[in-house]
């Protein structure tokens, strides 16, 4: 496997030039390339052996490797066609990974229906994004026991509001009615490559 050096920007600028690849901001991509913000992620996560997990928008695998490591199933869901095709090379004749090609929002259910609900859900979710996810979960009755997202810190702030604060909205409503949440920890710009202009 070609796996890249996720810690690096400059080691992932080069793999995406070598593999005439680029990153794209109508997907919202920016990569994780704090090894120790990783790591804290994966053990929220806490997939281990015989897991399935979905994944949504593993960009070069980083979270991806992870999770295979710790002997998951993981389903990864790819919207940008590129990282789809690096994904297969990257992670070529691992037996474990599926890839799903295309919107998230316009594959899960297909995915729900054929291979039933997964044990957890994760991703780095785009920033304009994470407000039609969580509507389309809860609409949809979809319950893993556990999910694990990288959102934008006002995201988080909206869906844990109490009654009577500045931030409190019918998503928070919405999120609070279907799902326990817990902010575990911040993530400064500077743990992503580009880097965004929020904190997650």
């Amino acid at each position: 496997m070609d796996i890249p050096d996720y810690d690096s920007p400059k080691a992932l600028k080069a793999y995406l030039e070598g593999h005439g690849l680029a990153m794209s901001k109508r997907f919202g991509q920016n990569f994780l390339v704090s090894r120790e913000a990783r790591l804290r992620i994966l053990g929220l996560i806490g997939a281990g052996p015989g897991m399935r997990v979905w994944e949504i928008g593993p960009g070069l695998g980083a979270l991806t490797s992870g999770l295979l490591e710790a002997g998951a199933a993981v389903t990864a869901f790819e919207i940008d066609r590129g990282f789809v095709q690096a994904l297969a090379s990257i992670f070529g004749g691992e037996d474990r990974l599926a890839i799903r090609p295309g919107d998230f929002l316009k594959t899960w259910r297909g995915a729900l229906e054929g291979e039933g609900m997964p044990d957890i859900v994760c991703g780095n979710l785009p920033y304009n994004a994470a407000n039609a996810f969580m509507a389309d979960f809860a609409s949809r009755a979809f319950f893993p026991a556990r999910m694990v997202f990288t959102v934008q810190r006002e995201c988080a702030d909206r869906m844990r509001a109490r009654v009577g604060t500045a931030a409190y909205s019918s998503f928070s409503i919405l999120c609070q009615s279907f799902y326990s949440i817990e902010r575990a920890f911040d993530l400064p710009p500077a743990c992503f490559w580009p880097l965004p202009g929020v904190t997650s």
